[in-house]
C-alpha cells in the first residue's frame, strides 16, 4: 500500500511538472508572439519609410528633367535680343538643380540603410517564427 501511495505521489508530482513546464512555454510563446506582431509592424513602417524614399527620388529626378528641358529652352531662346542675360535665368535654376542634385545623392543611402534594417528585421523575425515553432513543437 506504501509503494501505491509513493507511486501515486510520484506520478501526481510528474503530472504538476508537465502542467508548469506546459505552462511556462504557454507564457513564453505569447511573450514571442507579442515580440513577432511589434516586429512585423516595425517592418511594416520600414518598408512604408523606403517606399516613401522612392516616391521623393522619382520627384527629384523629375525635378532634375524639368530644370534640363527649361534649360534647352533657355537656350534654344537665346538667340532672341529681348531675352533677359542668361546669368538672370540660370542662377536660379542651377541653384534648384543643385538641391535636386544633393537630394538625389542622400536617397540612396537612406534607402540602404533602411533596407539593412529591413533585412535585421526579417531576420528576427525568421528567427522568432522558428523560436516559436520550437517551442509549439515541444
Amino acid at each position: 500500500m506504501v509503494n501505491h501511495h509513493q507511486e501515486i505521489v510520484h506520478y501526481l508530482a510528474l503530472s504538476f511538472s508537465h502542467d508548469l513546464n506546459a505552462y511556462q512555454l504557454t507564457e513564453e510563446l505569447t511573450k514571442l508572439n507579442e515580440k513577432l506582431k511589434l516586429t512585423e509592424s516595425l517592418l511594416e513602417s520600414k518598408n512604408l519609410e523606403i517606399k516613401k524614399i522612392n516616391d521623393e527620388k522619382k520627384a527629384a529626378l523629375a525635378t532634375q528633367f524639368a530644370v534640363v528641358v527649361t534649360l534647352r529652352r533657355v537656350y534654344a531662346a537665346q538667340k532672341d535680343d529681348d531675352t533677359p542675360p542668361i546669368e538672370a535665368i540660370l542662377a536660379p535654376l542651377e541653384v534648384e538643380f543643385k538641391l535636386a542634385r544633393q537630394e538625389a545623392l542622400v536617397f540612396p543611402v537612406q534607402i540602404a540603410k533602411l533596407q539593412d534594417d529591413n533585412k535585421a528585421l526579417d531576420r528576427l523575425t525568421k528567427s522568432k517564427e522558428a523560436t516559436l515553432s520550437y517551442a509549439m513543437y515541444f
